[in-house]
């Protein structure tokens, strides 16, 4: 996986799996808080290689505590 910023607050990335699964992500921050977004997919388009439901959408949500306790 890798994930570049912009400025702190908005993300894109991509993660490659070792069974050819690829995903791209967004995440974007503000004060302290984090909303992500990744859509999973195989590209292999052979029918041997499909399963059912082989694309998946996930939606993240975080928050950084050492921002808010002013730790950092």
């Amino acid at each position: 996986s890798a994930m570049f910023y912009i400025k702190q607050v908005f993300g894109i990335g991509l993660n490659a799996r070792s069974y050819g699964e690829l995903a791209g992500m967004v995440q974007f921050n503000f004060s302290g808080l984090g909303l992500g977004y990744s859509y999973q997919f195989n590209p292999g388009s052979e029918p041997l290689n499909r399963r059912i439901g082989n694309t998946t959408h996930e939606i993240g949500l975080s928050y950084r505590f050492d921002r808010a306790l002013g730790l950092l």
